[in-house]
């Protein structure tokens, strides 16, 4: 049988699910989701792949993800390898762990976004683990609704935002009840690996390519050096380099024009977060990660904020 498609573009949103092979409940131990969520954190900082909702059953998981950079199987690759490795290591074992590959259903999210999110969030409750999801630990919802604090590395606000940003309106669309189109799909037998509109399906598969098709993917920026890019926000915000370089004084203190060279370090000078955090004098790279992460939701929402970010692009393109 023909593998399923993978199709990858930017900003494409996917529901990744896996099966553990021989019905194993790799899920039911503390260590094994610690394991899966660390990991998952990893994969935020290495492939900048955003987890958006997640849900991990005894003998399988789901995850609502999307790629700002096509590079959706090189991440899970990494991902499913890593844990595997790390699984066995811990039971003295070796081996596959998961049935095959992953399964990523493409996402028509101005469409299914929500019902997806809806979709992954209810199946403690529809597996009669749980009479109420925000006691199952092991998923997003709680964070969602208010019941535990959201790791750095879980996105809500996408989701969040199709109602309004209310938590107490997001519990009710999800404990009101499954979608019957979303969850007839999910039944079937056999899908397809794209889930929206028409018009949506056709574009993806009119941007498909066959992987050993696709030409290796050019870089558009310049590999422009980190001191050139402090001199360049430095002259942007009229601040030294050595200013851009070093923490602002005083706890709660933010230093927009130092997240905004650290974020053009990773994008235009292409550097990993670790020599992003030993150039600007930070202990660990998880620190630089969330600075940039906090720095793109400002951009979000402040127009101002990306035109001057592109400004400075500009110039060193």
């Amino acid at each position: 049988m023909a593998r399923p498609l993978r199709i990858e573009y930017p900003g494409a949103w996917y529901h990744v699910m896996n099966r553990v092979a021989g019905r194993g409940l790799v899920f039911r131990e503390r260590w094994t989701t610690e394991l899966f969520l660390h990991l998952l954190q990893d994969l935020d900082q290495r492939f900048d792949v955003e987890c958006h909702a997640y849900c991990l059953m005894g003998n399988h998981y789901h995850l609502l993800l999307r790629t700002p950079e096509p590079n959706l199987s090189r991440a899970m690759r990494h991902f499913s390898g890593l844990f595997t490795q790390r699984f066995n290591r811990h039971l003295r074992r070796d081996g596959p762990l998961f049935r095959g590959r992953y399964k990523a259903l493409l996402v028509d999210a101005d469409s299914y976004l929500l019902a997806v999110s809806r979709y992954i969030h209810r199946n403690p409750l529809e597996a009669g683990i749980v009479r109420r999801l925000d006691s199952y630990a092991a998923s997003s919802y709680p964070a969602y609704v208010g019941k535990a604090s959201a790791p750095d590395w879980l996105s809500t606000r996408a989701v969040l935002e199709i109602l309004g940003s209310r938590k107490a309106q997001y519990r009710a669309f999800v404990e009101q009840g499954g979608d019957d189109e979303v969850g007839a799909f999910f039944n079937r037998e056999y899908h397809g690996p794209i889930l929206g509109s028409a018009e949506f399906v056709k574009r993806a598969l009119r941007g498909y390519r066959p992987n050993h098709e696709q030409p290796r993917r050019r870089k558009l920026q310049t590999k422009s050096g980190m001191a050139e890019v402090l001199q360049a926000v430095g002259r942007e915000y009229g601040v030294s380099t050595d200013e851009l370089r070093h923490t602002a004084r005083g706890r709660g203190q933010r230093n927009l024009p130092r997240a905004v060279a650290m974020h053009l370090c990773q994008t235009l000078g292409q550097k990993k977060l670790g020599e992003i955090a030993a150039y600007f004098n930070v202990s660990h790279y998880a620190t630089v990660s969330v600075t940039i992460k906090r720095l793109k939701d400002d951009m979000e929402s402040d127009r101002a904020l990306v035109q001057r970010i592109h400004a400075i692009e500009a110039r060193l393109q």
